[in-house]
């Protein structure tokens, strides 16, 4: 029976959110994520480390915004950028 544990860190308040885990295990994956922002604007971005193979195996980034009228958003993923919007009438 193989079982997996993991440490996870969580911080969160009104404006920002801060979350990593880390396996517990010989060549654990280290995984750290954030956003900040408020009603208006938000920022965010996801970064994965295999310590196994000493690279980064993922890593994301993205803005929103939002306004009364329309919202917006532009999505990084790894190394190619989708521009999504989206204008509600």
């Amino acid at each position: 029976m193989l079982v997996l544990y993991q440490l996870d860190v969580h911080y969160n308040n009104y404006h920002a959110a801060v979350n990593s885990s880390i396996g517990l295990n010989p060549t654990p994956v280290l995984d750290f994520n954030g956003a900040i922002g408020n009603k208006d604007i938000s920022l965010g971005g996801e970064v994965s480390f295999d310590t196994a193979s000493a690279s980064f195996t993922k890593y994301n980034a993205g803005i929103s915004l939002n306004k009364p009228d329309f919202s917006a958003a532009l999505t990084l993923y790894v190394l190619v950028i989708y521009l999504f919007l989206d204008f509600l009438l």
